[in-house]
């Protein structure tokens, strides 16, 4: 991955992530103040909502924990992105890896591919797994041609 696009990528999930946050930090807010306002009769609906009446102390609390809720729906979501992307390159690195038996010519060490063609071994590496080949003669096979 790139860095411009893990960068858009990590841009995209603070954005998500700050989105779902504040809608689960709002269900929060409002369902604290249902419990004041329903069963402790602390006030009417609104008045807990918007804290009037309510200590300073019950303000902060519903503060902090709202605001733990959005930052730890932040990291979740980002996680999740972080993971499926480097799920995405490990699959990606693997198509391009070769495994398994492949079937080569004792003589001239071509490669036979599944539709029973033969290729050179430079072209068939390289074209399964994109390494390049540059050729040169090792010292035994220079002493060998002399």
């Amino acid at each position: 991955m790139t860095e411009g696009k893990r960068s858009k990528t990590f841009g995209t999930c603070c954005r998500k992530g700050l989105a779902a946050g504040l809608v689960l930090a709002a269900l929060y807010w409002f369902a604290e103040s249902l419990i004041h306002s329903y069963i402790w009769h602390d006030g009417g609906l609104l008045r807990c909502f918007l804290t009037v009446g309510l200590g300073p102390n019950e303000f902060w609390m519903r503060g902090f924990t709202a605001g733990m809720v959005i930052i730890f729906t932040c990291y979740i979501i980002s996680a999740r992105a972080y993971r499926r992307a480097a799920e995405e390159t490990i699959a990606r690195q693997s198509s391009k890896m070769l495994c398994g038996i492949l079937p080569i010519c004792a003589f001239c060490k071509k490669i036979r591919d599944p539709e029973n063609r033969w290729h050179r071994m430079e072209k068939y590496i390289s074209e399964h797994t994109g390494v390049q080949f540059t050729h040169g003669i090792c010292p035994d096979c220079i002493d060998k041609a002399q």
